[in-house]
């Protein structure tokens, strides 16, 4: 293999490594200080169920929720999308059908957000139990870096 090759390879592993732990953290942290978000009264814009091909395999289909919710502070007006703070798209308890069903277009919602930055919200305070399989695997990477930079006796 060629040395830019190899350095390439490196870098990519090291922003993996690095960079999943931290929003890991991010996701946490924010999670953490939710819980004394203050709420407003939204407006679930947009509801619906979407299926998607997995790029992985052609013929297989996923069902994602299509959300969004209109919400007001202060005056000025938002959009958000986020139902809890998790990565996108990481696998919940409730399928795409059940939360479609709890958040139909039209309902009316608490959206709880970040008074330091409003149109960060969300639906659901807190950090989401269904988060532990990302944690675990932020909790791996996270090893990895830091025994790729503490020396080994």
């Amino acid at each position: 293999m060629s040395s830019l090759l190899l350095l390439i390879i490196d870098v990519g592993f090291l922003v993996v490594c690095y960079g999943i732990p931290a929003y890991a953290a991010w996701l946490f942290v924010t999670g953490m200080r939710s819980r004394s978000w203050p709420s407003v009264q939204g407006t679930i814009t947009t509801s619906r169920v979407d299926w998607i091909v997995l790029a992985s395999r052609r013929s297989a289909f996923s069902q994602i929720l299509v959300l969004t919710y209109s919400y007001t502070v202060d005056g000025q007006p938002y959009t958000g999308k986020r139902i809890d703070i998790a990565p996108s798209g990481w696998l919940s308890r409730e399928t795409a059908a059940q939360r479609h069903a709890k958040y139909p277009r039209g309902a009316q919602v608490a959206v709880f957000y970040s008074p330091a930055k409003p149109s960060l919200a969300t639906l659901v305070k807190g950090v989401p139990r269904h988060l532990w399989s990302f944690y675990l695997i932020a909790g791996v990477l996270a090893l990895l870096v830091l025994l790729s930079v503490v020396p080994l006796p």
